[in-house]
């Protein structure tokens, strides 16, 4: 029997998903800082950042279908 995917949940490490439309985010690795239903708020990490990411330094909403979980947070 195939496993669900894993919820995000705060603190979670995740990647975004490589099939996003906005190509700046796709295969990004993010944290969850907040869900809210079906939707996460993510703060985006990593030395891969664009330097609008790295200036605006503001967290990215996103349906969890977009995020793979990989490290759950506590």
């Amino acid at each position: 029997m195939e496993q669900k995917p894993q919820k995000p949940t705060v603190g979670s490490l995740v990647k975004i998903s490589e099939h996003y439309p906005n190509t700046q985010a796709a295969g990004q690795l993010a944290l969850v800082v907040k869900t809210l239903g079906v939707e996460c708020v993510v703060q985006p990490i990593g030395p891969n950042l664009s330097a609008s990411q790295q200036r605006h330094d503001k967290p990215w909403w996103f349906a969890r279908r977009y995020l793979e979980v990989i490290n759950a947070g506590r």
